[in-house]
């Protein structure tokens, strides 16, 4: 029997921060909204706090029927959660899970995965698919220290006693998304509807299973050059992009397989 007793923070940085790397910032909402339809479509999260400096967010996550905590400022990921759970004001301020907003291929069941393995421990984490960072993390009990996330975050977690929690039906949740290779790879997974249907209006129809072609991603558009899905990265001045009318990065094409 499922118990909706677990409350989810999720952190969200302004939108002219977010998602830099990856130059697309059009993508950071619907990011963002797949995370939050996964929470509240759950079996075990109860309520979701949505905790940033942007008012946008910020309406966006009431819309979603989310509490918020706006913040006067941005003042990082960390400190963002902190103000998050503590704003629960639980009694005993356990059963809490944390969340990060760039994940658009978390769905509902590996969010419910995570909680029931993850319920086993005092504390577990995901970590993100590169190994080094984490995505998600929860606690079962109070005394627990504060989640980690960032650079070394996945050690960090190690460190603090938390169990990783390493299952293959998570691979949603460990794809964050910052560059146009994570971008191919989360659309590799699949995404969630609303980061679909943002690509879906500008993806040619290129998304071909011809043999003879190859697909790649826009990850520079001046000049255009496409990464494909073994990282290796192809000129394409001399490559037909005449089906995206705007070039844009992440955006997928196919080219010839000998293209370089």
């Amino acid at each position: 029997m499922f118990n909706r007793q677990w409350h989810a923070v999720v952190p969200a940085k302004l939108l002219k921060d977010a998602k830099s790397r990856l130059g697309r910032e059009d993508l950071a909402l619907p990011f963002f909204t797949d995370v939050i339809s996964a929470l509240n479509q759950s079996k075990l999260v109860e309520s979701v706090t949505v905790v940033s400096a942007d008012p946008t967010i910020c309406n966006l996550a009431l819309e979603l029927n989310c509490q918020i905590v706006m913040e006067d400022q941005s003042n990082g990921i960390l400190p963002a959660i902190n103000v998050g759970i503590s704003s629960l004001k639980l009694p005993d301020q356990r059963n809490i899970l944390v969340v990060l907003g760039d994940l658009p291929c978390l769905d509902p069941d590996q969010v419910d995965s995570f909680v029931l393995q993850g319920s086993e421990f005092d504390s577990a984490f995901v970590s993100d698919a590169e190994g080094t960072g984490s995505t998600m993390w929860m606690r079962t009990h109070s005394t627990i220290p504060t989640p980690h996330f960032g650079p070394r975050s996945r050690a960090m977690h190690r460190e603090s006693g938390a169990i990783e929690i390493d299952d293959p039906r998570l691979i949603g949740a460990r794809r964050d998304v910052d560059t146009a290779v994570n971008l191919w790879d989360a659309i590799r997974i699949g995404v969630g509807k609303a980061t679909g249907k943002a690509l879906g209006a500008e993806a040619p129809k290129a998304y071909s299973n011809d043999q003879h072609q190859k697909i790649v991603t826009i990850s520079q558009v001046s000049p255009p050059i496409g990464v494909d899905e073994n990282g290796r990265f192809h000129r394409l001045d001399n490559t037909d992009l005449s089906p995206l009318i705007h070039p844009r990065i992440g955006q997928r094409i196919a080219i010839p397989p000998n293209s370089q």
